[in-house]
């Protein structure tokens, strides 16, 4: 079961506010859970960033979104690395984005992610530290590898998706505890 060890509500003065929320996972399992539980909350359009260095759980935490998110077969969900965007249809279309072989802006306009970020279905976005612009609302989910399959997950929720933290943090759901 994930563990809640954090949560807060952060103000900056450009941004409004922000949640914030730190889950620690011990397993791939507990990792897709916490991605299943975001995304039966998303609001639809959204955007999610996952932020990390490889091998931080990324794609395993995309699986589980896009599992929250009524797709099916799981086994489509894939880093699309050499793709850069896969979709696919659950209860809304899924952008599933990988931003790691792009390095400048002409790389970013041949992705053509302004035709549906933010705009239709739910984008889920790799390397989203590598975006170039800032996107609001958005959630952030900054992965980092603890050792072992111990993985931290610090989301960052904008003041119209913080619903979702909420749920997450409530003691009741997945055996978290909260402070």
């Amino acid at each position: 079961m994930p563990h809640h060890r954090t949560s807060r509500l952060t103000r900056t003065a450009s941004k409004g506010a922000k949640h914030v929320s730190t889950l620690i996972t011990r397993s791939p399992g507990e990792t897709q859970a916490v991605g299943i539980c975001i995304g039966r909350k998303l609001p639809v359009p959204s955007v999610v960033l996952l932020l990390g260095a490889l091998g931080s759980g990324k794609t395993t935490l995309a699986r589980g979104l896009a599992e929250g998110l009524g797709l099916r077969d799981l086994s489509l969900v894939s880093s699309p690395s050499f793709a850069l965007i896969n979709i696919y249809q659950g209860n809304c279309p899924i952008y599933h984005v990988d931003l790691y072989r792009l390095a400048d802006r002409r790389d970013f306009d041949t992705v053509g992610l302004e035709e549906f970020l933010g705009s239709r279905g739910v984008t889920i976005v790799e390397w989203g530290e590598k975006l170039q612009t800032p996107v609001e609302p958005a959630v952030a989910v900054e992965l980092s590898d603890e050792g072992d399959d111990v993985r931290s997950l610090r989301i960052t929720a904008s003041h119209e998706v913080s619903d979702l933290l909420r749920h997450l943090s409530s003691p009741d759901k997945r055996g978290a505890d909260s402070e």
